[in-house]
């Protein structure tokens, strides 16, 4: 299921996500200049790469995703991100967190780990066009595992792209966007 999500609940979503509570520590996408995709590549680049996490841990996730761009600094281009939560708690933190780290280093990705506390665990990942990737398990001692990203910021004219995608949204979701009555 897809739900639209403004930039607070993202931005929140990520301080969750990666244990963090301190706002300096979230760095927004910023433009690099070598990474072009069209605004659908954009978001499929970053839903292909959390699929396949998911995959790689196995199990059943709820999915909130992104379909409306963000503003990269000051409107300099746009990103994308997505959020993701397994159904099913575990009680070993280090099994899923090993299998991610495995295959997220097969990728080529650049990773940080750590821990907040003897059942929580943490990885972010960057990969090689920039994307950020986030892994979080035990944040509440539940076993939940959440794995969050946003794309690289992309070159372009983010009010143009995102009134677009809202357009595109409204029109695939009309349940969402009742007609009024008179």
């Amino acid at each position: 299921m897809r739900r639209l999500v403004n930039a607070p609940v993202a931005l929140a979503t990520v301080l969750l996500l990666t244990g963090c509570s301190d706002a300096s520590q979230v760095v927004e996408p910023k433009p690099t200049g070598d990474t072009i995709m069209t605004p659908d590549e954009a978001k499929h680049d970053l839903w292909d790469r959390l699929d396949a996490a998911e995959t790689a841990l196995g199990g059943t996730w709820d999915k909130t995703e992104t379909e409306v761009a963000h503003s990269c600094e000051q409107g300099a281009g746009f990103y994308y991100d997505s959020w993701r939560r397994r159904t099913e708690h575990t009680t070993n933190p280090d099994e899923p967190t090993d299998t991610l780290i495995e295959f997220w280093t097969n990728e080529g990705y650049t990773l940080r780990t750590g821990s907040y506390s003897p059942e929580h665990r943490f990885v972010t990942a960057t990969t090689p066009n920039g994307t950020k990737l986030y892994y979080a398990i035990g944040k509440t001692g539940t076993g939940e595992i959440d794995i969050s990203g946003y794309g690289p910021c992309i070159p372009g004219d983010y009010k143009e792209v995102s009134d677009e995608d809202f357009r595109r949204y409204k029109e695939n979701n009309p349940a969402e966007f009742p007609t009024p009555s008179p």
